[in-house]
């Protein structure tokens, strides 16, 4: 997300950020999620610009399970990525995950 903040940022590209383009782009930020116009965001208006944010994330997150690539995700691909995790949660092998599995 750094990066992606950093990118979007740096205004004359020369792959570094200037106090006056981080500025900038808070700005720009604001504004562009300030329905209300009064220059203060609500939790609604956050929303939105929280969301724009981490919409890449989200998508790289949804691609990782969507292991054919088809724009869906079905119970088995979920299966695929989950039952692994799970399993190297499960230290005791007691097929659940408790307290006891804990690292210490």
């Amino acid at each position: 997300m750094m990066q992606q903040i950093m990118t979007q940022a740096d205004a004359d590209g020369d792959g570094s950020l200037t106090l006056e383009e981080i500025e900038a782009f808070r700005a720009a930020q604001v504004e562009s999620a300030d329905a209300s116009g009064d220059g203060a965001l609500t939790i609604e208006e956050f929303e939105t610009l929280y969301n724009a944010f981490m919409r890449e994330r989200m998508v790289d997150a949804f691609q990782a399970f969507d292991a054919d690539g088809d724009g869906e995700i079905v119970e088995g691909e979920i299966d695929a990525r989950l039952d692994p995790m799970l399993e190297r949660m499960d230290r005791d092998g007691d097929g659940a995950i408790s307290p006891a599995d804990r690292r210490r």
